[in-house]
């Protein structure tokens, strides 16, 4: 059974692989064109444009060439497998790779809204890490959010770990010894009624129609959680969105 579970495990990170992929080729598309148009006017004017113009287009092409590299590696780092590493994760710099990914998931009409510090990291593994943001970003999307918030803040030692969740899965191993930081993603989708809050992260446990999902996905994110040492919590209520918490070491704590 444990073998059949990791296998369903995988199944479901492979299907949203294919879901990124097709949103990153869509992506790359943006640079791609981009880079042609540039090239094809420096074709044109290059013996009649002045240096000034010809310095613009190279710049526009170097720069998208460094953007479709970005979102090449992010979803190279993504896919790759690799065994739990735990090491001081920058959270702003992993959220930006995940925007990448995620970016036509979203679609034009979800508004993101994010906050994080510039130099907050947590200890946590990078990749792990990201498919819990890619997990809970188009969870936001599928309860029909219009505008998600994500928030990161370190908390001050002996502070509440998680703030408000109404349903809560672990607890910090030591909450008055380390400072933890917190990462918080909000929406203002349709809620989750009270009768399903307490089974969200239940294997299989899913709302949605047949062949609409294996719900796999939100246990996945508290199976992260836990193998990262931390703990997670939601707070929901139907028609009012749902806040995801959730609590992790922040790095270079002892």
């Amino acid at each position: 059974l444990e073998q059949r579970q990791r296998r369903l495990v995988r199944s479901e990170k492979l299907a949203s692989l294919g879901v990124l992929v097709s949103g990153v080729a869509h992506e790359l598309n943006n640079p791609l064109s981009n880079v042609s148009t540039s090239c094809q006017l420096a074709m044109e004017e290059v013996d009649q444009a002045d240096p000034a113009a010809l310095r613009m287009w190279l710049t526009q092409i170097d720069a998208e060439t460094e953007r479709a590299r970005q979102i090449v590696l992010a979803l190279s780092d993504y896919a790759r497998r690799r065994p739990l590493t735990l090491e001081p994760v920058p959270v702003r710099n992993l959220l930006e790779a995940t925007l990448l990914l995620v970016r036509k998931e979203l679609g034009r009409q979800v508004a993101l809204d994010w906050e994080t510090p510039e130099e907050m990291a947590v200890l946590a593994d990078r990749q792990r890490l990201q498919q819990v943001f890619i997990n809970l970003l188009k969870n936001a999307v599928d309860a029909g959010a219009k505008t998600i918030r994500i928030q990161a803040r370190p908390l001050e030692p002996g502070a509440p770990v998680l703030m408000g969740g109404r349903y809560r899965l672990g607890e910090p191993p030591n909450p008055t010894g380390h400072r933890y930081g917190l990462l918080t993603i909000a929406d203002d989708g349709t809620g989750i009624a009270p009768n399903h809050l307490e089974h969200i992260f239940d294997p299989f446990f899913t709302t949605r129609d047949v062949g609409q999902g294996m719900g796999l996905g939100l246990y996945i994110v508290q199976e992260i959680v836990q193998e990262l040492d931390g703990c997670i919590g939601v707070d929901s209520e139907p028609g009012r969105g749902t806040r995801f918490e959730i609590a992790l070491l922040c790095a270079g704590e002892n």
